[in-house]
């Protein structure tokens, strides 16, 4: 029976979820930074019988995330109670995990539209890591550039997720965000990439984007290399998603192993091509 979780269940999460540190680092950092008490975060267990856990659901903002270990067959854990959870709020967007994880909720009313599959990809070790950030007039974005940030995202159709000015301006401020940028003499950002996630551990490189009539000359290796270099030398790896071939060759050159899939289910009618798949 899937349970919701209190502080006093903090440290047992983080035990079990560190099992597959990269694989749960939404989840870690998300319990890391904001614990159990904060009206942003909600998380329920399954326990075993022995005081285990079979798997997490947690609740960040708009966004659930699922883990059940790949060792754990999904019929074991108990999905029913887990999709009474997501049934009983109508205010979440987003489902992700790996494709085990998310097997088992892909019948909750009203159904879900199905997202690409991503590929999971990290820099286990700094031997691995190939910089290419030299030379290019990079710089930290502040809190100042929000707008300068959202101008360029919302020249990019592959990002699903709306963000507000406050809340960029306010995460780039707390550092929430570590975000790195390479602008055009008129002061519009060329192409950009941020850190967020970060933990004791690992980081995850998200927003990796180029101003269309910018691309191919290096810019989101650049950036995406400058974040690398600074978390590797914190003695953290970098792990990020991508579903773009182009952009995975650019991430392999860098150093980025694939080491899992990662699977995003946006809440909604099922589009007809996605009818029959998992």
């Amino acid at each position: 029976m899937f349970l919701r979780q209190g502080r006093k269940d903090l440290g047992r999460l983080l035990s079990f979820l560190s099992r597959e540190p990269d694989l749960n680092l939404f989840l870690i950092s998300d319990l890391e930074a904001h614990g159990l008490d904060s009206p942003i975060v909600a998380c329920w267990a399954d326990p075993d019988p022995v005081g285990d856990f079979r798997a997490v659901l947690l609740r960040y903002r708009t966004n659930f995330l699922a883990y059940i270990p790949d060792a754990r067959p999904v019929e074991t854990v108990d999905l029913p109670g887990a999709r009474a959870i997501l049934a009983a709020d109508d205010t979440w967007e987003f489902l992700s995990g790996t494709p085990h994880s998310v097997a088992g909720f892909l019948s909750i009313p009203p159904g879900f539209r199905k997202k690409t599959l991503q590929t999971f990809s990290r820099i286990s070790s700094v031997d691995r890591f190939r910089p290419c950030h030299a030379g290019f007039p990079l710089r930290p974005l502040e809190s100042r550039d929000a707008g300068a940030y959202l101008d360029l995202r919302s020249r990019i159709r592959e990002f699903l997720v709306t963000i507000r000015l406050e809340e960029a301006a306010d995460s780039l401020e707390s550092g929430r965000w570590i975000s790195v940028g390479l602008f055009a003499p008129d002061g519009s950002l060329l192409s950009s990439a941020t850190l967020t996630a970060i933990n004791r551990q690992a980081g995850m490189v998200v927003g990796v984007m180029t101003r269309p009539d910018a691309r191919r000359r290096g810019y989101a290796g650049a950036c995406v290399s400058w974040l690398c270099d600074r978390l590797l030398a914190d003695g953290r790896h970098p792990c990020l998603f991508y579903d773009n071939p182009e952009a995975g060759s650019i991430y392999r050159r860098l150093g980025f192993d694939p080491f899992a899939e990662w699977r995003m289910l946006e809440r909604g009618p099922a589009a007809p091509e996605d009818l029959g798949k998992t």
